[in-house]
């Protein structure tokens, strides 16, 4: 799980805490997103870098 965080104005390139939880989100978005095409194991190939699917955000507070 990721803490989801609120930042009013975000600036990555100054914040370490705030570059660190995009660094990770960034990839979790990228994991979710993409799925192999070939067999467990084989290498990527060029259809693998189009997006084929997501994820679901559930909230369980109201962060507004």
């Amino acid at each position: 799980m990721i803490p989801w965080q609120c930042f009013p104005e975000p600036n990555p390139g100054r914040d370490p805490i705030q570059a660190q939880y995009y660094s990770i989100r960034g990839y979790w978005d990228d994991f979710w997103l993409r799925s192999r095409s070939g067999a467990k194991g084989s290498p990527p190939v060029r259809e693998d870098a189009f997006p084929k699917r997501g994820y679901l955000e559930v909230k369980f507070r109201d962060y507004s």
